[in-house]
């Protein structure tokens, strides 16, 4: 048993070296192939047809979805050959000697009647069955180790060649994003659509699907069903808190902040379910190590809008009817109303496109549905979100259509950005029509992580603005009731001795509302908050929006490459007009935001609350300046002798 164990050892062992030496050559293969195709890119750009061989290039590369089953087995194998090795060698060593060993043996024939003379005769041939027993358990300790070793490496050189088709991807994917990925849509288009439908629904999907759930693990069910039930059952309770929160806000005793951040978290709740669930069961198929091409790519189609549903839901329950957009906020219905169908048309009409896209796009096999019915649904959703957005913005129950007399300059410019916002996905599906496929992906995609900057912008600048409002008229009601109390005090002070025969000067004093300061203007300290707060929260999104697009487009990498002044570059000139901004209009509204913080419960006298706002406003020029150098790359060791100058 033991020499056929270690020939089916040295059988692993001679195929683990091919494969090792296999996946050695496949490195170095895809190591020449990269830079080949690097080097070509460089020289010629990706023109013509050579985009579609790169693009199918690219689809070809080894993923870890392809290589999944070959890893597990060979990590399986890892364990098994380190376990036996181990066992054996423990075996091994709880051996007797051999000299024992070929004791025991002699014993039991002799207690099996083998007489003292046919003993000393089999003595040597036992000593030498003992050796030999010995040494095929230490070759069999060896084999096992050797072929971890092996498997070991092999699973290193995989990872290594993963590393670098990966790497190969997005540098591929990043120069295919601006060239034609297509040829110009035509009837051809259409000619696919039925086997792409196919693919993802027909019979012999329907069964990849019915396999995958059927090995879904009992222990995937009980948490899904865990998370239904936490996320389900007390959804009834979450609605009454709901309108609890928003009848406390109708007073201001009983208004606070933490009511609104409640009231959110509890939306956040609401919305929740389905796509913590969608992202769940997508997880779950991309996960099983038995996964089709195409269960694996309905798992990534699951796991893809499962983001964006969460941010739109969680939307459209702030809009509810007595929901935080209302009660909280204060915004109005017949701008609610036109956001809340916007939502659900984004949810009904773009997300199953989203879906369906993510699904042709990690189907390996299915390119051609990618490129042909997968163009003709992506044109169809971009034409669905320019209607969305101008029945939301340009109709006449449009939000726009509500704004009387608009103040702000922004809202006297609405017709040219709306207009702007209604045109640019009617521009993507043009793009996309004549070849640019990818390029107007990205680009929606950039549009979605806009849309969530501005979603998140929104939020942020419409608590910062409760919490001012709040404690605005908390210390407007508080003044007045002071004011209150002390002309009541002084009118019965003043009603106590009215046939004395007081000098005016001294009537005047009893009288005189005792006040150090002069009354503070809640209004304009909060008009001051609310411009700090709006105008540091835009620039907060403007360098969101920034982050997101600057990776994509090649105009604003540009701008970090090409120098002004020294080594100065044109974003860096950009980043120093933003920051001299922001420092600007902190500097400015800084007292508004420092009264509302903590001057107001400090009770300080007025010279000491206007030297402490002062000093902070000299911190903010400081900071502002620090960034800036920090910006342009200035040395602050060249400015030492300043601070030992003022030191002195």
């Amino acid at each position: 048993d033991l020499a056929q164990t270690n020939q089916s050892l040295l059988a692993r062992i001679t195929a683990a070296d091919a494969a090792k030496n296999q996946s050695e050559d496949e490195l170095e293969r895809l190591r020449r192939e990269s830079e080949s195709i690097r080097a070509q890119i460089e020289i010629g750009g990706l023109e013509d047809s050579f985009s579609e061989i790169v693009l199918d290039l690219r689809r070809t590369l080894p993923t870890p979805q392809t290589l999944r089953n070959e890893m597990l087995e060979r990590r399986q194998s890892i364990s098994t050959a380190r376990l036996e090795a181990f066992r054996a060698d423990r075996e091994l060593d709880a051996l007797p000697s051999p000299e024992g060993q070929v004791e025991e043996l002699i014993d039991l024939l002799r207690s099996k009647g083998v007489s003292e003379e046919d003993l000393t005769k089999l003595r040597k041939a036992l000593t030498e069955f003992v050796a030999n027993r010995i040494k095929l358990r230490r070759d069999s300790i060896d084999a096992n180790r050797r072929l971890a070793t092996l498997l070991g490496e092999t699973d290193r050189v995989v990872s290594e060649i993963l590393a670098e088709a990966a790497t190969l991807r997005d540098y591929l994917g990043e120069r295919l994003v601006w060239t034609a990925s297509a040829p110009p849509l035509g009837k051809n288009a259409f000619t696919g659509l039925r086997t792409a439908f196919l693919s993802l629904v027909g019979p012999e999907a329907i069964r990849d699907y019915g396999r995958a759930v059927l090995r879904i693990h009992p222990g995937y069910w009980m948490l899904a069903f865990l998370l239904a039930g936490i996320l389900l059952l007390p959804r009834r309770r979450l609605r009454r808190r709901l309108a609890e929160s928003a009848a406390q806000t109708k007073r201001i005793s009983s208004d606070r902040i933490g009511n609104t951040l409640a009231a959110m978290l509890i939306s956040f709740w609401l919305a929740l379910p389905v796509p913590i669930l969608l992202w769940f069961f997508g997880w779950v198929f991309t996960q099983d190590p038995r996964s089709t091409g195409v269960t694996f790519a309905l798992g990534k189609g699951l796991m893809a809008p499962a983001s964006l549903l969460l941010v739109l839901r969680f939307s459209s329950v702030m809009c509810w009817t007595g929901g935080v957009a209302e009660a909280h906020f204060r915004w109005q219905r017949p701008v609610l109303d036109p956001l809340h169908r916007a939502l659900m048309g984004l949810i009904f009409l773009y997300l199953p496109a989203h879906l369906l896209l993510a699904v042709w796009w990690y189907n390996g096999g299915d390119l051609a549905a990618f490129q042909g019915p997968g163009r003709l649904v992506f044109i169809i959703a971009m034409l669905s979100l320019s209607g969305i957005l101008r029945a939301f913005f340009q109709s006449n129950s449009g939000v726009l259509a509500q704004l009387e007399k608009p103040t702000s300059r922004f809202l006297k410019l609405r017709r040219i950005w709306t207009t702007f916002f209604v045109l640019l996905p009617i521009v993507l599906a043009v793009l996309a029509a004549m070849g640019h496929f990818l390029t107007a992906v990205a680009m929606a995609y950039l549009m979605q992580k806009t849309g969530f900057v501005v979603i998140a912008a929104t939020l942020i600048y419409a608590v910062l603005t409760r919490w001012a409002a709040l404690k605005g008229r908390r210390m407007a009601l508080a003044d007045a009731i002071a004011q209150r109390e002390a002309r009541r005090t002084a009118s019965e002070a003043a009603g106590e001795h009215p046939a004395e025969e007081v000098d005016p000067t001294l009537r005047e004093e009893v009288i005189a509302i005792p006040e150090d300061d002069g009354p503070i203007d809640w209004n304009h300290v909060g008009e001051q908050t609310r411009h700090l707060i709006r105008a540091v929260v835009t620039l907060a999104a403007l360098f969101g929006c920034w982050l997101a697009w600057s990776e994509a487009l090649p105009a604003l990498k540009y701008l970090d490459t090409r120098n002004l002044i020294g080594g100065i570059s044109a974003s860096d000139v950009i980043w120093l007009g933003i920051i001299s901004v922001i420092t600007g209009i902190v500097f400015q509204n800084l007292p508004g935001l420092l009264e509302l913080g903590f001057l107001r419960a400090l009770e300080l006298e007025s010279g000491v609350r206007n030297a402490v706002v002062t000093l902070c406003q000299y911190v903010v020029i400081a900071i502002g300046a620090a960034v800036a150098f920090q910006t342009i790359g200035l040395d602050w060791s060249r400015f030492g002798w300043i601070a030992a100058a003022l030191s002195v």
